[in-house]
């Protein structure tokens, strides 16, 4: 089984940053949810990769983006 926690990061992608990521790894954590702050509508898809690319690099799963009903990932 895998932990994951929720509202240990920014709401805001903007403020959002790998030193903060890492910490929810040390915390001993290995995913996390975002606090949904941020309209996924108005979220570019360069914000979602440069989102994704913070999470890979500190290691630590993005598992939830915090607003019902919506997603930033499709296939």
């Amino acid at each position: 089984m895998k932990l994951g926690v929720l509202g240990a990061l920014p709401r805001a992608f903007a403020d959002l940053t790998v030193d903060a990521i890492r910490g929810v790894r040390a915390m001993g954590f290995s995913g996390t949810g975002l606090p949904g702050g941020d309209d996924p509508a108005g979220v570019s898809n360069e914000t979602a990769r440069e989102a994704g690319k913070k999470f890979q690099d500190a290691g630590v799963e993005l598992i939830e983006y915090g607003r019902y009903g919506s997603n930033l990932v499709t296939r």
